[in-house]
């Protein structure tokens, strides 16, 4: 996959989480406020309007790493490894294109843990 592919797919891909994001917003506002779902469907609405923010907050967390991906394409810093400054692997991109570190780098932070 050319970084060109790589960026159609990570625009497209944004595209969708923002209309994802937008609408879990639409839904959690059309749940009832918290004492009259208390009073009226119990936990379950504030069940689901908690599982509806989480889902928010990952969404929010994969727009970002989008973002700094496409900021790097912009820069011509895309592919490179944030801590040994080499080539991260394209077949380890093309599986995680908002991979920051190369296999080598990542199995070393993770032995380290």
């Amino acid at each position: 996959m050319n970084i060109n592919q790589i960026k159609d797919q990570l625009e497209e891909e944004r595209t969708k989480i923002l209309l994802e994001i937008s609408n879990l917003d639409t839904s959690v506002k059309s749940f009832p406020d918290a004492d009259i779902a208390e009073e009226f469907e119990g936990a379950d609405v504030m069940n689901n309007k908690i599982e509806r923010f989480k889902m928010r907050d990952e969404l929010e967390e994969v727009l970002k790493d989008i973002d700094i991906t496409l900021g790097k394409i912009k820069k011509n810093k895309y592919g490179l490894c944030e801590n040994c400054k080499l080539n991260i692997e394209p077949k380890r991109l093309e599986m995680y294109p908002f991979a920051k570190y190369c296999t080598k780098c990542m199995d070393n932070f993770e032995n380290e843990k």
